[in-house]
């Protein structure tokens, strides 16, 4: 297992993937840990982000903003009113909703885009998810609703039947939207609407990774990752966690942001020990590519450090 990073290396323009000495060895052969760098520092009270094939994205107080991922001055995509906190990337549009000011909305991935409102007065909003066509978000804490409106209508449909409590991460998979409930469990909903379907019931709270019949989810309340099955029904213990947020997994790992614990991790995804990869203050919002992990911080911190 390779050591936890104990400090951020600033970043500057053209540094590149995330490098290493390759004369020092450790005892496995498999070459020393990796450098966490800090892509961007000081962007405020930050939530999810997100990666494409050149830059890093995240949501911030008022903006939406990138840097590339060989680092550099960061650009602002788009401003409004409010704390940007959840995000989808579809089609060439950041999809957003803030917490404070009730804001749905997206814009291009262009540094200066213009935004597009989707919906206002939505309350304490929390996930967001889209097709590109039909954005979906939903409310909370108390008596939320899942709902649907398409980009360039006035009607907005309300999905559940019955208002739910602490409704918190939804994702798109198809025509079907899953999401958490902080104490509910995890819930799956036709995009047309209707009764939500119980997974697993008692294991959700805020962020949930699907990757075709595996749903992992970031459970802070039992501070551990689950993998639950789709099909069956059931749900197993992955790792252990403290105080999960964000959660992303590739074809071998599932990689979480431990905001109490204050530390980026992986497992493989069939359970195991969690591998520590970098620490940070209170990470939050995680993404990986190929090579690198990135997460983002309630402090204001994007950081980056190799798989």
């Amino acid at each position: 297992m390779r050591s936890a990073a104990l400090a951020l290396v600033p970043c500057v323009v053209a540094c590149g993937r995330i490098a290493f000495d390759p004369t020092a060895l450790e005892a496995d052969g498999r070459g020393p840990p990796p450098v966490p760098i800090a892509l961007a520092t000081g962007q405020g009270d930050l939530r999810q982000v997100l990666v494409d094939g050149e830059f890093v994205y995240w949501a911030g107080p008022d903006s939406i903003r990138r840097v590339a991922k060989t680092g550099g001055t960061p650009e602002t995509i788009a401003t409004f009113n409010g704390t940007g906190f959840r995000m989808a990337a579809v089609a060439g549009y950041l999809y957003w909703v803030t917490r404070d000011t009730g804001l749905v909305a997206r814009a291009p991935m262009l540094p200066g885009s213009t935004v597009e409102t989707i919906a206002t007065g939505q309350g304490d909003v929390g996930g967001i998810a889209s097709d590109g066509v039909t954005v979906y978000w939903d409310n909370y804490p108390t008596a939320g609703n899942i709902f649907a409106k398409r980009v360039g209508s006035a009607t907005q449909t309300a999905l559940l039947p019955t208002p739910i409590d602490k409704l918190t991460g939804i994702r798109l998979v198809g025509s079907s939207l899953f999401f958490l409930t902080e104490t509910g469990g995890l819930f799956r909903v036709p995009v047309t609407g209707g009764a939500p379907e119980t997974i697993v019931p008692d294991i959700g709270t805020f962020e949930l990774a699907v990757d075709g019949d595996d749903v992992f989810l970031a459970n802070a309340t039992f501070d551990k990752i689950l993998r639950a099955s789709i099909a069956n029904k059931t749900a197993v213990d992955v790792a252990v966690a403290d105080g999960p947020w964000g959660i992303v997994v590739d074809a071998t790992h599932v990689y979480y942001a431990n905001e109490s614990g204050g530390t980026i991790a992986r497992a493989p995804r069939t359970g195991g020990a969690p591998e520590i990869l970098a620490t940070a203050d209170t990470p939050v919002g995680i993404a990986v590519d190929a090579t690198t992990v990135y997460w983002t911080t309630r402090t204001g911190e994007v950081g980056a450090v190799a798989k």
